[in-house]
């Protein structure tokens, strides 16, 4: 019964970190290796597999990432009262992680229905990745400029 308590005991802020860690990473480069090496997804043991998958999709969550904490640390510097406005480092590992999550489904979708090859799922999610960063960078000039509230879907 202590293991139902301790589950109770969770905040929403872990949970829901944890989801979209589940959601966002893990599930999507298993997925991808599903796809794309099956014979690999059998054989290799699970911890590994975790690793691989994680190792496949993190670019696409640390990238944007790493992208919104330099443009957020340049307002900042140049407008210092924008501060409050970007959402707290949590809020932006959420949306990054679930933007992740998205463009892999995306992409992966479009590679299993069509029959593509892996460097062509790699472009699509380049190209999707790039597109993802264009927006977040406009998603903070916009709140520099205060015509938006910080996101928060952590709350």
């Amino acid at each position: 019964m202590t293991f139902l308590k301790d589950i109770q005991n969770l905040n929403k802020v872990t949970v829901l970190s944890a989801s979209l860690l589940f959601v966002g990473l893990i599930a999507p480069g298993l997925l991808t290796i599903y796809l794309f090496l099956r014979p690999l997804f059998v054989q290799i043991e699970s911890a590994k597999l975790v690793l691989l998958a994680l190792a496949i999709t993190a670019p696409g969550l640390f990238v944007p990432y790493f992208l919104s904490t330099v443009a957020a640390n340049v307002i900042r510097t140049m407008k210092p009262e924008a501060a409050e406005r970007f959402g707290t480092p949590l809020d932006w590992f959420a949306l990054h992680t679930a933007t992740n999550g998205f463009n892999f489904y995306l992409s992966l979708l479009l590679a299993y229905m069509l029959r593509l090859r892996f460097v062509t799922f790699l472009w699509i999610m380049i190209i999707l990745l790039i597109i993802s960063m264009i927006f977040e960078v406009c998603r903070l000039c916009k709140a520099a400029k205060g015509k938006m509230e910080p996101p928060s879907i952590m709350k």
